[in-house]
């Protein structure tokens, strides 16, 4: 088996109990027949299904809808208005009375739009938590790293003792032949 592709049944990654921790998400259906894996194929398999990994992915889309809450707080606001106004007026009402003159004006309207802006020339406190969403971002990944190390080393020991317990068994098998020629 030495150079092979370990069969692993069911295609699963059994990883050391330092790593069992954080489990994992079955991705596919479990078979009864072995599957053979490269080291590639079994780290990207343990890649897709470990739950640290996964909890990371959530905890970083997190941190970035984080940051964006805090960067909205230093952006300029714009905010518009529309308004239209009909109306007629009783000049009597207001004291003045012509003569030949209609004492009733309009109807008459007008329109009115506003935009109306503002912005925090200096705000301290968003500034400051801006720069704390920023180191949150960045411990997020390189939390996330480690938890992708760590998988990539679990999944690489255990294939590699794979590998070595089928080269066991093998010698095993070799000297027990050896053995029994030579008796």
């Amino acid at each position: 088996l030495l150079g092979q592709a370990p069969a692993v049944p069911g295609g699963g990654i059994i990883l050391p109990p330092a790593y069992q921790s954080a489990g994992s998400v079955a991705k596919d259906a479990v078979t009864a027949t072995p599957l053979r894996l490269s080291l590639d194929e079994a780290i990207q398999r343990g890649l897709k299904a470990n739950l640290a990994i996964l909890e990371r992915d959530t905890a970083g889309r997190s941190a970035s809808a984080e940051r964006m809450q805090f960067l909205t707080a230093l952006r300029p606001t714009l905010r518009g208005e529309i308004s239209e106004n009909v109306q007629q007026n009783n000049l009597a009402t207001f004291g003045f009375r012509f003569g030949g003159f209609p004492q009733i004006i309009g109807p008459f309207g007008y329109t009115e739009m506003r935009a109306i802006g503002s912005m925090n020339l200096y705000d301290r406190v968003s500034g400051k938590n801006l720069a704390a969403a920023d180191q949150r971002i960045r411990a997020v990944q390189l939390s996330a790293d480690d938890a992708r190390d760590l998988v990539v080393e679990a999944v690489a020991n255990s294939y590699l003792t794979i590998i070595a317990d089928g080269a066991r068994v093998d010698a095993a098998h070799s000297e027990a032949e050896t053995a029994r020629i030579l008796y």
